[in-house]
């Protein structure tokens, strides 16, 4: 029995240290970067949609090919994959230790904070659903003046959070049109089933 308990904690201990817990995010980021690569310079402060998609509309990568690629001082030969290329690490996480050793372990924490994000749209998507029970219009669907106080939002939040403003803004708007399509689409669905609420007595 003490040997299945020991088994047990340290089956415990292993996960908790593998899994990455919401409580073990990165707060908020001291850089100790180039002013290139800080929050108040050019790839932070105005949008970079310049250099083009990665994936298409379909999901599909973007291929660019060799012309994008330029010549860096340092010989890319030399470099050993998965180690790191620039700089040192930059982000602190909760526990004080520093982030990351290795692509791998930046990808699990984005893959983790990918599932967070989509775990709280989903419940967004709810919400938004059961905000078309109180609209008689698509006007009232689309409440232009909301929209672009819910974009303004996320920009004020994402410059108080070290979020580039511009990524805010894109990712808001995409996310706001796309759910007022779904939206707009129930409305029609709606109307053609005559889904009614029952009239208040």
């Amino acid at each position: 029995m003490l040997a299945l308990r020991l088994c047990l904690f340290s089956c415990l201990a292993w996960l908790a240290h593998a899994t990455p817990k919401l409580d073990s995010v990165p707060g908020p980021t001291t850089l100790s970067l180039p002013k290139s690569q800080h929050p108040n310079g050019v790839c932070y402060q105005s949008t970079q949609a310049g250099y083009g998609p990665t994936v298409d509309p379909h999901g599909n990568a973007v291929k660019y090919g060799s012309d994008e690629d330029i010549s860096y001082g340092r010989d890319p030969k030399k470099h050993v994959p998965g180690t790191a290329v620039w700089a040192q690490p930059t982000i602190t996480l909760s526990n004080g230790t520093k982030c990351c050793d290795s692509l791998t372990q930046v990808r699990e924490y984005i893959d983790y904070l990918d599932k967070t994000i989509l775990d709280y749209l989903a419940i967004r998507q709810q919400f938004v659903v059961e905000a078309g029970r109180f609209k008689d219009s698509k006007t009232a669907v689309r409440s232009g003046i909301r929209a672009v106080q819910v974009v303004k939002n996320a920009q004020t939040a994402a410059e108080k959070n070290g979020l580039a403003p511009w990524i805010a803004n894109a990712t808001w708007t995409t996310t706001l049109n796309s759910f007022t399509a779904l939206e707009l689409c129930l409305f029609d669905q709606d109307v053609k089933t005559k889904n009614y609420a029952p009239d208040p007595k």
